[in-house]
């Protein structure tokens, strides 16, 4: 009896710059389990191929012309909610971050990421993960932070959603860096309703 393959996870990327589109696409193509199906270079563009190929993954910058990533972002989760949303991005602000989360994208990465790095996150958000760069989670623990030490006001923490408390959580734990596959989200909840 022949043994099936495993399904390729199928990615759309999203990027203005040609040069950056074509070298993430050369590393990503190589991969035996993930397959490139299209190319966009604006939130426009990514909205029609995403409704059109519709790909398990969207790896999208967020300065784009046309249709910037975070206003694509909001189009992508209601047109194509299967799809699974990745930043990948030069801006590493707080405010950029939080609101990404708040739309529910499942990855935040910076693009001095590494290959392997980005090739780890692309299959742990496939799998139903959250994956942040180091930096991405260094900024949003420094906010964490700031409001213990009282630089912010105690309502700072209360302004977080409920999806930005989770992954902070995760973050904190450790589970992002060490140990992604071994926090969930229902075990953020139970650990905030009972921890």
């Amino acid at each position: 009896m022949k043994k099936r393959k495993p399904r390729k996870i199928k990615l759309l990327l999203v990027d203005d710059h040609p040069i950056v589109l074509e070298g993430i696409k050369s590393r990503l193509s190589a991969q035996e389990d993930l397959e490139v199906v299209g190319e966009a270079a604006d939130g426009q563009e990514a909205l029609r191929k995403a409704k059109e190929l519709r790909p398990d993954l969207v790896l999208m910058d967020i300065s784009m012309p046309n249709m910037s990533g975070l206003e694509a972002v909001t189009l992508l989760r209601k047109r194509v909610p299967d799809s699974k949303i990745v930043i990948l991005t030069m801006h590493d602000n707080r405010e950029y971050i939080a609101r990404i989360i708040r739309l529910g994208a499942r990855g935040y990465l910076l693009k001095d990421t590494s290959p392997a790095e980005l090739i780890r996150a692309i299959k742990l958000i496939h799998a139903g993960e959250v994956f942040f760069s180091p930096a991405v989670s260094r900024v949003l623990l420094d906010e964490l932070a700031s409001g213990k030490k009282g630089k912010s006001p105690p309502a700072k923490a209360a302004e977080l959603s409920e999806r930005e408390r989770e992954v902070l959580v995760l973050i904190a734990d450790g589970a992002q860096a060490q140990h992604p596959h071994r926090r969930r989200p229902d075990e953020v909840r139970h650990r905030q309703r009972h921890g």
